[in-house]
């Protein structure tokens, strides 16, 4: 896997196996599709809204699944664990903000 260092908390990989699927979220446009592209930029738009606005929450919590459920079915070894933190490299997502994500789910 290549990894390179973009703004600070932010970084982009590129996966030999390729994570390359998309999924459709309902968010403040109506229903929309998110290819993998998107999902970082998502994450960084969204994230910081997700408290006060309930369409950017949705959005997050929507791309945290999809984080997870591309980890475990498309990433061929590791551990769960080393298989999100993988999926968080390729998508750009800061381990800490993934992580208090979801805390707050398991709070709400």
């Amino acid at each position: 896997m290549e990894i390179s260092a973009g703004a600070p908390g932010q970084c982009s990989a590129v996966a030999p196996w390729g994570l390359n699927t998309s999924y459709r979220v309902i968010g403040d446009r109506g229903v929309e599709r998110i290819e993998d592209d998107n999902i970082g930029p998502l994450w960084v738009e969204h994230y910081p809204k997700r408290k006060v606005e309930p369409a950017s929450q949705l959005i997050c919590l929507s791309l945290l699944a999809i984080v997870m459920r591309k980890a475990i079915m498309t990433i061929p070894y590791g551990n769960r664990y080393e298989k999100l933190i993988l999926a968080l490299a390729e998508f750009g997502i800061p381990e800490n903000q993934f992580w208090e994500l979801d805390n707050e789910i398991k709070t709400m």
